[in-house]
């Protein structure tokens, strides 16, 4: 009598063991799964980085090009200074560009 006793007992804790092990274990998928999510995510994330600096390179390349007529062309900054700055040497500044940069949504 007392054998079958401690035989129940100890399949009940088995039982129990196994029901935390089952939880911990759907727990432990749970988590791998939103770790995968994550990383994959970061790798999106991690291409988009990419992708922007090559457009920021672009229209930097882009934003750069026209200041570099100047130094191609000696004679052009004689076409774009009026005759007075020529003669008194003073350099004529000239008011900032603006660039608009179209936003693309991805």
């Amino acid at each position: 009598m007392r054998q079958l006793i401690l035989e129940k007992v100890q399949a009940k804790q088995f039982q129990a063991l196994t029901a935390v092990e089952d939880k911990i274990l759907r727990k432990m998928r749970e988590k791998e799964a939103e770790v995968e999510a994550i990383n994959k995510k970061n790798v999106d994330l991690e291409d988009q980085i990419k992708q922007l600096a090559m457009d920021v390179a672009a229209w930097q390349q882009r934003a750069n090009w026209p200041g570099d007529i100047p130094n191609i062309t000696p004679g052009f900054s004689r076409l774009i200074m009026p005759p007075s700055a020529r003669t008194s040497g003073q350099a004529v500044k000239l008011p900032p560009k603006k660039i608009n940069i179209p936003y693309e949504k991805r």
